[in-house]
């Protein structure tokens, strides 16, 4: 390091993969997601924003159907 200016790339505790900790079972984690529903009707799912942006979110992590993916759909105003 250079003048004591410190870059990211110098560090030694950053993260690349975060660790699944806490009470974790594959096969029950497994077996809830597949108790829960497949298709997702648009009309249950209600349009936020507006009225230049309106969006439709579908799937988040917070909701419990899934873990890594965020589904949503926008429409933007001409």
């Amino acid at each position: 390091m250079m003048g004591g200016d410190e870059h990211y790339h110098d560090r030694k505790d950053r993260v690349f993969v975060r660790e699944v900790s806490g009470a974790y079972n594959l096969k029950e984690e497994l077996q809830r997601l597949s108790s829960l529903p497949r298709v997702i009707h648009p009309d249950v799912v209600p349009w936020t924003d507006g009225p230049q942006v309106y969006s439709r979110h579908y799937l988040e992590p917070g909701q419990g159907l899934g873990q890594t993916l965020h589904i949503h759909l926008e429409e933007y105003a001409p």
